[in-house]
């Protein structure tokens, strides 16, 4: 094992016993270098790894300390995984709705107290009339409110994961505009050529309309992939 996977288990296990809450301050590099017989390098190494895991996180001046955000460093992975494209935002989200859906059966099966119940109904109120930012912050919060009530910790982080907005992952088609128009086009010529000569051939003429409709679609085919949207 590399020392600075020692240095790792030893906080661990001063976390998994109780020594070390959220909040509470490590022990110095010196200190852990000491107690293990390792390199300070290997114990500042170790706890730069702990804290790109959230687990910890320093403080200028006042050393580090424990603080548990470790949904934080996984959403960002999620993040960073979307962007590299390993993953889709609409994956995310469903997994997401997949959550919230265990969420709500488990309220169902195992109905939180009238209190909690009423806490929620008035966090669903509060949503009545909101509109843009307000209603996305309002909504965030009867969603938390939810899987609060269900007293379920992993649930709560693992939905704090995956703070991401459901209007993001809607996909959207960009030749929508282009078929549209062509699609317009098509009814328009078909009714006025069939009023003209009693034809409904669906091929709109000039010609030409096809040719510069498909050269339309692969220019902005283009632009997207270089544009990267």
């Amino acid at each position: 094992m590399a020392e600075y996977d020692v240095a790792i288990e030893y906080i661990f296990g001063l976390m998994k016993d109780g020594t070390l809450k959220v909040g509470d301050k490590l022990p110095t590099e010196r200190a852990i270098a000491a107690e293990l017989g390792i390199g300070r390098n290997k114990a500042r190494e170790a706890l730069s790894i702990l804290s790109g895991m959230g687990m910890i996180e320093s403080r200028q001046g006042s050393g580090n300390f424990v603080s548990g955000n470790a949904s934080g460093a996984i959403k960002n992975m999620i993040i960073m995984m979307m962007a590299l494209n390993t993953i889709s935002r609409q994956e995310v989200c469903k997994f997401r709705r997949d959550m919230e859906k265990a969420v709500c059966s488990s309220l169902i099966s195992d109905p939180p107290s009238e209190e909690i119940k009423n806490r929620i109904k008035d966090t669903l109120r509060a949503m009545d009339g909101l509109s843009g930012e307000e209603l996305a912050k309002a909504d965030h919060d009867f969603h938390n409110a939810l899987v609060k009530a269900t007293g379920c910790g992993i649930s709560r982080f693992a939905l704090s994961c995956l703070k991401f907005r459901f209007a993001d992952a809607i996909s959207y088609n960009y030749f929508a505009p282009f078929i549209i128009i062509y699609i317009a086009w098509v009814v328009i010529y078909t009714s006025i050529n069939y009023v003209r000569t009693g034809s409904s051939s669906l091929n709109p003429k000039p010609a030409w309309i096809n040719i510069v409709f498909l050269i339309l679609v692969i220019i902005w085919g283009v632009v997207r992939n270089i544009l990267n949207i």
